[in-house]
């Protein structure tokens, strides 16, 4: 079992054509989340997994709400907290920082925003580690708003040090939509569809060994 910074494989992320199971987000998916600014829901392309493995052991928190749903997500990785009224802007805080009678960012079957209350927070062990990345940094998986990113405490500065990657993959886009396409993880992939082992994006790996000068 290892910490990491993601979602289990029965998250289901919602896109424009309903609900998919985060494990099979293709590229250039739609998915769609909530704007800062009015909170309607907006459009976002789905274009990499930060890091995709149906085989690794990870401890997740399971955030349970007064309205019966309940989110399971890394304790490190970004979600959208309400203030305690429940009105107002929402602020991104790591998992790990949610405690009970917070209050999350929430979208129903009917499209209609709410700020659920949390009333219980357990941990669990699940096998699948996803962690996918959409062009606003932002999706929302089973009707919690929540960040493409973690480790860090700041959904701004994450997603600023993201640009470079979206960058390239909309220039592959652009110049040559096969080599785009050729892999989930823009990395590790031998052609078939077989990855490696280890699923993590170079990308990353790299961000990863220049914060904390270690490899992952």
């Amino acid at each position: 079992m290892v910490c990491c910074c993601c979602f289990p494989p029965s998250a289901k992320v919602l896109t424009g054509s309903g609900y998919v199971v985060i494990g099979d987000l293709k590229l250039a998916d739609k998915s769609l989340a909530l704007s800062k600014g009015n909170g309607r829901l907006k459009e976002t392309e789905f274009y990499a997994y930060l890091h995709y493995d149906p085989q690794l052991s990870a401890e997740f928190l399971v955030l349970k709400c007064d309205n019966g749903a309940e989110l399971i997500i890394s304790e490190k990785h970004l979600l959208f907290r309400m203030n305690k009224s429940g009105s107002g802007k929402s602020k991104a805080v790591q998992a790990q920082d949610i405690a009970i009678g917070d209050r999350l960012l929430f979208l129903d079957e009917k499209k209609i925003i709410s700020s659920p209350k949390v009333m219980e927070i357990g941990r669990r062990t699940i096998v699948g580690v996803f962690a996918p990345l959409t062009e606003n940094g932002k999706l929302i998986v089973d009707g919690f708003q929540a960040s493409c990113y973690a480790e860090v405490g700041s959904h701004k500065l994450a997603h600023a040090a993201m640009a470079p990657l979206r960058l390239w993959y909309r220039s592959l886009k652009l110049v040559k939509p096969g080599l785009q396409k050729a892999s989930r993880l823009g990395v590790n992939n031998d052609g078939n569809g077989k990855k490696e082992k280890d699923e993590i994006h170079a990308y990353a790996r790299a961000l990863t060994l220049l914060r904390y000068g270690v490899r992952v």
